[in-house]
């Protein structure tokens, strides 16, 4: 299926106006040299791959060549880190690589809805001087979202036109997934978690069990839940750290404490984060 006609940019606004419409505050666009006169060529905003109101929404640039059709929605796969055939030597370009992938990250994590400002002309790999040449933009009126993301690669997909799913675990719910199934009385010792850590688990990912791939649950007001877990307990040594904290459907979870194939979920998680690594 061919891309929406009305998606590939032929005129070229000017791109705080964009930014401005997408819902970024540009108060400080004008705080340059040149400000009072041109305050959109400000250097330290401009050439910024991506931007955000913080706590409301992410606006990125995107080449609308690098657009795709996937099973008939409008998709963009982003890697964002250097790869063994794709080193970026300008410290400038990887600096703003990284800004746009931490943004990214921030917005699958906390559910924010993303603004692309659509881009045509010719890209750094297809211009003869290696430079990209923007011959036209515009903001796309409708929302995208972050569907996956792997924040240690760097490693993104957007799709067009789907609202922005925020994932949570029992601790934003104060569930107490970890705690006995029945028991009249018991005593809980308390260890202090990263939330950074559960929130990069749920963002990683992305919605489904990362044991049996099942969806998480929708909960009434949209957000989708899953129950974060260290594979290796805390009480047993087990760190609490990305490369040992899951996030799993509620009766995986239950069955990887109190299941007798518990040794047997363990290993096979071990087993898919060393991979993952």
């Amino acid at each position: 299926m061919a891309l929406p006609v009305d998606l590939k940019p032929n005129t070229k606004s000017n791109i705080m106006d964009l930014v401005a419409r997408a819902g970024v505050d540009v108060l400080d666009w004008p705080n340059y040299k040149h400000g009072a006169t041109n305050p959109g060529a400000n250097p330290k905003y401009c050439y910024e791959w991506a931007l955000k109101q913080p706590g409301e929404v992410v606006v990125c640039n995107l080449w609308f060549e690098n657009m795709k059709d996937v099973d008939g929605h409008v998709e963009q796969h982003l890697v964002l880190a250097d790869t063994p055939t794709k080193s970026e030597t300008d410290p400038t370009r990887r600096a703003r690589r990284g800004r746009m992938s931490e943004l990214l990250a921030e917005a699958a994590t906390e559910g924010l809805p993303v603004r692309v400002i659509v881009l045509d002309g010719n890209t750094r790999a297809a211009s003869a001087d290696g430079k990209t040449h923007v011959k036209f933009r515009k903001l796309d009126p409708e929302t995208w979202s972050v569907t996956y993301a792997d924040r240690t690669a760097a490693k993104y997909v957007l799709r067009r036109g789907l609202a922005p799913a925020k994932f949570v675990d029992q601790f934003d719910l104060k569930v107490p997934a970890d705690g006995p199934l029945t028991s009249s009385l018991s005593v809980v010792t308390t260890r202090a978690r990263s939330r950074e850590v559960s929130k990069f688990a749920l963002m990683r990912a992305s919605g489904r069990c990362e044991y049996c791939g099942s969806p998480g649950f929708a909960l009434a007001d949209g957000r989708i839940y899953l129950e974060t877990h260290h594979v290796v307990q805390l009480s047993l040594g087990g760190q609490d750290n990305v490369s040992n904290v899951v996030a799993l459907c509620a009766n995986h979870h239950r069955e990887a404490h109190h299941g007798k194939d518990a040794d047997l979920i363990k290993s096979n998680l071990q087993r898919k984060l060393r991979a993952d690594a």
